[in-house]
């Protein structure tokens, strides 16, 4: 049986959960698989459906840290291949192969789309960020895109060659849970879920909102944790938001935050394919997201599952929040447009993508 790697400096978010994914599709394929992860500040919240792989702690709250018990971990199975979520996770990987001097193949599984991460950063780190994805991408045997505009830009820009980048976006779970009703409050109730970061840009949120609320009473609950929380806290009350905001912190089960929601709001300065544009829309709940790169504009129907407002403008997001709130689009409509992302179909464009990366295109 085939060895194959899987590793994530952690298992939150979606990156975790789709790390998880694929770990138990490799399995149903029938390969030795090993999750290896520094840590998981999701406390395992994530169940496994698969009991065919192994999970291994490394114990490491950095790539840096990661990178002995990785390297012992990879002299010990020698893999196959070894599947990295995301270009910082890759470069531990591609050191731990430069001092093994093995040849297993090495996968990405990209997590952001690379030119936002870039531009999100001051010019000299941009530089320095740039050369370093450069070297990494051109060491890699297979690309793993979330959406068509980034594999162009993997293909076009870093010079991956064609037969070496696919694409298979996130999925969500279309089950019964989500036609539960959803319970609605005399005033709407706008939703963020996610980390607080820079990345994240909740402070365009928070501006809109304000906007929002010159015109509609309403409240915002901002589920997640993250550096910029304490920034954000003073920014709700220097703009008088500390009655109609509640920060809620990190959150485990986020379904009943769904249930009780009339419009989830993302403001993110880039992306690769958020979940929980697809978990919202799931749920019964119609989505306002900024048109970033990537995957937003490939999950929302421009005013039928939701709207696409302009990255950094408040004005323009409290706009489009306005407009959803207006409007009553059927639960069925939302679901209908999931379809394309049911899980059952992702997870057989995971099985491919795997099967074609891990034994290489010449099926070597």
């Amino acid at each position: 049986m085939s060895g194959l790697i899987i590793y994530t400096l952690s298992l939150g978010g979606g990156a975790g959960k789709n790390a998880i994914k694929y770990a138990e599709e490799a399995a149903n394929l029938g390969y030795r698989v090993t999750l290896a992860y520094g840590r998981d500040p999701t406390r395992s919240v994530h169940k496994s459906a698969s009991c065919d792989y192994i999970r291994v702690s490394l114990s490491a709250t950095t790539n840096w840290d990661a990178v002995a018990p990785l390297y012992r971990l990879l002299q010990k199975e020698k893999p196959q291949a070894v599947i990295a979520i995301g270009a910082s996770n890759l470069l531990t990987v591609l050191l731990c192969k430069t001092l093994a001097r093995d040849s297993w193949r090495v996968i990405l599984r990209e997590t952001n789309s690379p030119s936002g991460l870039l531009n999100s950063y001051p010019w000299r780190k941009a530089i320095i960020r740039r050369l370093m994805l450069r070297y990494s991408y051109s060491k890699v045997n297979a690309v793993i895109a979330l959406t068509e505009d980034m594999a162009r830009e993997f293909r076009g820009y870093w010079k991956v060659p064609d037969d070496r980048v696919s694409v298979v976006p996130n999925g969500v779970a279309l089950d019964r849970k989500y036609k539960t009703p959803r319970t609605r409050s005399a005033e709407p109730v706008l939703l963020y879920v996610g980390r607080l970061t820079a990345q994240k840009d909740v402070a365009t949120l928070l501006r809109a909102f304000h906007r929002v609320l010159e015109t509609r009473a309403s409240r915002l609950r901002i589920a997640g944790a993250g550096p910029e929380l304490a920034r954000l806290q003073d920014l709700a009350k220097t703009l008088g938001l500390v009655e109609r905001v509640d920060f809620l912190g990190h959150v485990d089960d986020t379904a009943s935050l769904f249930y009780g929601a009339d419009v989830l709001v993302l403001t993110s300065r880039y992306e690769g394919f958020p979940n929980v544009l697809l978990e919202s829309i799931a749920h019964g709940v119609p989505v306002v997201s900024t048109d970033c790169p990537t995957g937003p504009a490939d999950v929302i129907a421009d005013g039928k599952t939701g709207a696409l407002a302009n990255v950094g403008d408040p004005e323009d997001v409290a706009v489009k929040i306005l407009d959803v709130l207006r409007r009553e689009i059927p639960p069925k409509d939302l679901l209908e447009s999931l379809k394309r992302f049911s899980d059952d179909q992702i997870r057989g464009q995971i099985r491919a993508v795997i099967e074609c990366s891990v034994k290489g295109v010449d099926g070597t």
